[in-house]
């Protein structure tokens, strides 16, 4: 597995992230690199890669960082995770922060004992900062009007809302990435001169303007648990990594193959929606699939394509050979099969995306699911089609004649059968029987 890193990165928990990878027999890449295979990809908070080395990254990278989105990566071919997510990791990285809160106070306060403190924000920081501190007396200001009432009723005084005094609190901590302390709140500071910490990402929690800045004692803190903690953030993060990606692979993968029979579009979408339920589709389209047509709204079809499957699809040679390398891939599919590609497996001709795939699989021993559909099958393409079923690997969708009168040669498969068909496939078995 290839993992990304930012290797010039001053943020410490990068090179002990790096560490844990490379001790368990990952390759270690800068971004920019180029590179095959499985990989995945790590943005430390503040970095963002330029759009040279996200196309330098292959397709299918699965890239972490903090943000919880990031736009224009599925058009790529790449998915984002945000750690942000993961239960586990947010309370982890939130103790650390806490811990760190602690000391950075405690340098400069000495003892902390009845100290007033006030924290912006009712979140997951909020609960961890509390337990740090516990022997402070904190107080929680929320200027969301729907919780204000229920923090009263759980802290009672130490719950505040706008009309909050910020004189009377020698620490104020905000966690909150949104500048709502305004300033007719600001103006109580005062002659006090708390000191105050920002925790949060920008735009951070308190708006500024028309307020004299040096008038306070403020300090942002970004990034706490990679400057203190760094083997343990990143530790934390791998965790999280880990987590995901045995999630991934605990779903088996089916690299599904759609050519240009665009008539049985709006039957594959529904079809897809149940397969996914047990596997997870990567989705592939030939040439002539990613064309306009006069059955289907071809941008919509790709959209929904997308949002069943969670990826955007592959469309060239270039980006389909790599997936033999690809864990967990337990069968290709080719659904709709024209007769024109069904002549290309049968003749080992790999020009196009999707025959390049089918190849790919077959060289590991894959299964690989034909899923008929072709006005000649009866005639021209019969030959074809017998060449594949005898052939080792080759496993059909059962299919019929759909239109005997007007169309006497032509097959298509049975679309409710498909998912049937994949399960028994992988096991080295044909469903049968083979014609409905």
């Amino acid at each position: 597995m290839n993992v990304f890193l930012n290797i010039s990165s001053q943020d410490l928990r990068v090179s002990e992230l790096g560490k844990i990878f490379s001790n368990n027999g990952a390759h270690i890449q800068d971004f920019g690199v180029t590179a095959v295979g499985y990989s995945v990809a790590f943005l430390e908070p503040r970095f963002v890669p330029t759009g040279d080395q996200l196309l330098a990254l292959p397709r299918g990278t699965k890239i972490f960082g903090y943000p919880e989105s990031m736009a224009g990566l599925s058009e790529l071919g790449l998915e984002y995770y945000s750690l942000q997510n993961d239960p586990e990791f947010v309370r982890e990285n939130n103790r650390l922060t806490a811990m760190a809160m602690r000391e950075i106070l405690e340098k400069r306060f000495g003892k902390l004992d009845k100290k007033k403190v006030l924290v912006v924000g009712w979140g997951n920081l909020f609960t961890e900062l509390r337990a740090e501190f516990d022997e402070c007396e904190i107080h929680l200001l929320t200027l969301n009007s729907e919780k204000i009432e229920k923090a009263r009723q759980q802290f009672g005084t130490r719950a505040h809302g706008a009309e909050v005094d910020l004189s009377k609190f020698g620490v104020i901590i905000n966690t909150v990435p949104k500048p709502l302390v305004c300033k007719k709140i600001l103006r109580t500071i005062d002659k006090s001169r708390p000191a105050i910490y920002d925790l949060a990402s920008a735009p951070f929690g308190f708006d500024w303007a028309g307020f004299c800045k040096c008038r306070v004692d403020y300090k942002i803190e970004p990034g706490l648990p990679g400057r203190f903690y760094p083997q343990l953030a990143a530790l934390s993060a791998y965790k999280c990594i880990e987590r995901r990606l045995r999630m991934d692979i605990g779903k088996p993968s089916v690299v599904l193959g759609i050519t240009g029979s665009s008539c049985t579009y709006t039957k594959l979408l529904p079809v897809l929606e149940e397969i996914g339920k047990t596997y997870d589709i990567i989705p592939i389209m030939s040439e002539a699939a990613d064309q306009e047509n006069r059955f289907c709204d071809i941008v919509e079809f790709r959209k929904r394509l997308g949002e069943i499957t969670g990826k955007d699809y592959m469309k060239t040679i270039t980006d389909t050979e790599k997936l033999s390398h690809y864990p967990n891939i337990v069968a290709g599919m080719v659904l709709p099969a024209t007769g024109n590609t069904i002549a290309r497996l049968a003749n080992s001709v790999h020009d196009g995306a999707v025959t390049l795939a089918m190849k790919a699989l077959l060289r590991n021993n894959k299964p690989i699911i034909i899923g008929i559909s072709t006005n000649d099958a009866l005639c021209g393409g019969a030959i074809n089609i017998g060449a594949l079923m005898g052939r080792k690997n080759y496993y059909f969708v059962p299919f019929m004649q759909d239109d005997y009168k007007a169309k006497p040669y032509s097959i298509v498969c049975d679309f409710t059968r498909v998912k049937e068909t994949i399960d028994l496939a992988v096991k080295g078995t044909q469903i049968q029987p083979m014609l409905g």
